[in-house]
């Protein structure tokens, strides 16, 4: 999977397809400035603001099988 940050969400990506299989949507309209994810591949954490004045965390979806 690949993460990208877009203006208030979060999309998810698999790379084999090349297709977008989710949407993640941030608190606010920003766009996200950072992400991160964990070791496990679970969850990511997004700063949607231009300041990285706020950190949210959200769980992914399952991969594809």
């Amino acid at each position: 999977r690949l993460l990208s940050g877009a203006r208030g969400k979060i999309n998810v990506w698999d790379l084999k397809s090349r297709q977008k299989i989710s949407s993640i949507d941030t608190e606010g309209t920003y766009y996200v400035q950072s992400l991160a994810c964990s070791a496990d591949g679970r969850y990511v954490a997004a700063s949607p603001s231009s300041a990285g004045q706020c950190l949210q965390i959200f769980r992914l979806p399952d991969p594809l099988k």
